[in-house]
């Protein structure tokens, strides 16, 4: 517990002066599937398909794409469900995620088990990716280290 609270605090070091200069805005809220994985100690590649849930009233957007982490991943997760609240620099009439967005994870499960991934990046690292919930991760893992995701929409 006490690295998932070091992690944490250092993902919001990391990520808060890329967009410390201007008002948010939250765009909406990304759902992503994970594939199943194996991590290794020095890392792991999940496949994801998301979808993105705008706040105005406009229609989801899909999203496939992978999750990189690179630092302690030892485990296997089963299956899992990340949401992140997609926070923005600007309003704007629709939000594009494709990109790579990158910051820090921790996690754990041991059957079923939760964690936080905060990443920012996508169009102009203008974006953020704040963790919300982690849903019906089950296996047995502990990753603590780097992350980039990366989308491609459909």
């Amino acid at each position: 517990m006490r690295l998932f609270t070091i992690a944490l605090s250092l993902s919001a070091i990391v990520i808060q002066p890329a967009l410390a200069a201007s008002e948010h805005f939250v765009a909406g809220s990304l759902e992503c599937d994970l594939s199943p994985s194996k991590g290794a100690i020095l890392g792991s590649r999940q496949d994801v398909d998301c979808v993105f849930h705008p706040s105005q009233s406009a229609p989801p957007v899909g999203y496939s794409g992978s999750i990189d982490n690179f630092g302690v991943d030892i485990g296997e997760v089963e299956k899992a469900t990340l949401i992140w609240e997609v926070d923005a620099v600007s309003r704007q009439a629709s939000y594009d995620l494709e990109g790579t967005y990158r910051g820090l994870e921790a996690a754990a499960a041991v059957g079923i088990g939760g964690g936080a991934v905060l990443l920012t990046g996508g169009t102009h690292g203008t974006l953020s990716l704040q963790p919300v919930a982690v849903i019906g991760k089950q296996g047995l893992e502990i990753s603590l280290g780097v992350t980039r995701l990366s989308l491609k929409a459909l």
